[in-house]
């Protein structure tokens, strides 16, 4: 049984690589709960690091596609709160989205 790669199939691999690489190498991370403070002023991070970080602290990791944008956009937003996530992450992680959901030519306003 030979196994058909398309674009879909593509992405899907390559999230799921990111997220367990990330996973894996993440854990050691000093920016969670009320310690925006301890990350180093130089040291920025990507948008699926801190997706992995914080939302897979508490949540399932699923498969960027496996919403849309704007039920990514929701989530994220309603979470910011609630984790207490910066602006910029928040914008990081959204945008990680917009990168990795199929289909996106623009983000709505």
């Amino acid at each position: 049984m030979a196994i058909k790669i398309n674009g879909k199939n593509l992405a899907r691999g390559l999230s799921l690589l990111v997220v367990i690489f990330a996973g894996f190498f993440g854990c050691g991370s000093t920016h969670g709960r009320g310690g925006a403070g301890l990350l180093d002023k130089g040291k920025t991070r990507s948008g699926v690091e801190i997706w992995t970080q914080q939302c897979g602290r508490c949540h399932n990791l699923r498969s960027p596609d496996e919403f849309s944008y704007a039920q990514w956009e929701v989530a994220v937003n309603h979470m910011r709160v609630r984790a207490t996530l910066t602006a910029a992450d928040t914008r990081e992680i959204l945008d990680f989205f917009k990168a990795a959901v199929p289909g996106i030519t623009a983000v709505p306003k």
